[in-house]
């Protein structure tokens, strides 16, 4: 079978990211290794849907990949997402906090390591309603890890002027401190 172009990769990477086809997502990148880089760059797309959608593909393509490689190919991919969100790297990967959080979901392994480092973004702008997204998303896996933030979630994040914040925020309180999320 012939190699397909760049573009015909990229095509196809993206109707199978749209199509939430994560199997044959999964088939197609072990013959084109490029496949988790494409699908990265189609997480920070400016459509909403393809964003999400791609951000969901990560989950499922780090899975494959941890399952396969072990879990040094998923904290390269891990590290270029934070680096990524750094300034340095000429660009803001405005959704990097979703990334991460989706790609720790997955491959659960490496929550204890990555956790801390992706809630510690909760005030930077511009990754604070996406890192209350990932911290609600990882609280409800491992409370104890960011038990730290219970009371920033309570005086700060529920006193946001967004909403997104906001409810963010107490479904990560009510995952870390059942109580102080009943409050």
């Amino acid at each position: 079978m012939a190699k397909l172009s760049r573009a015909a990769r990229r095509k196809k990477v993206r109707e199978l990211v749209w199509n939430r086809d994560f199997q044959a997502l999964t088939h197609f990148a072990r013959s084109e290794k490029d496949v988790p880089q494409r699908v990265l760059a189609l997480a920070f797309d400016r459509d909403e849907t393809s964003s999400w959608r791609a951000i969901e593909a990560l989950g499922h393509l780090a899975s494959w990949i941890a399952e396969g490689s072990g879990p040094e190919k998923v904290r390269r991919l891990i590290r270029r997402v934070l680096w990524l969100m750094n300034d340095e790297s000429g660009g803001i990967a405005w959704k990097g906090p979703e990334v991460i959080a989706e790609i720790l979901t997955h491959v659960p392994e490496l929550l204890d390591e990555y956790g801390r480092i992706v809630a510690s973004f909760i005030d930077e702008e511009p990754f604070v309603p996406g890192s209350h997204y990932a911290l609600a998303r990882l609280a409800n896996m491992l409370p104890s890890q960011f038990t730290h933030l219970a009371e920033h979630l309570e005086t700060t994040s529920l006193k946001s002027d967004d909403p997104q914040v906001r409810g963010w925020g107490l479904v990560g309180l009510f995952a870390i401190d059942p109580a102080a999320g009943r409050r």
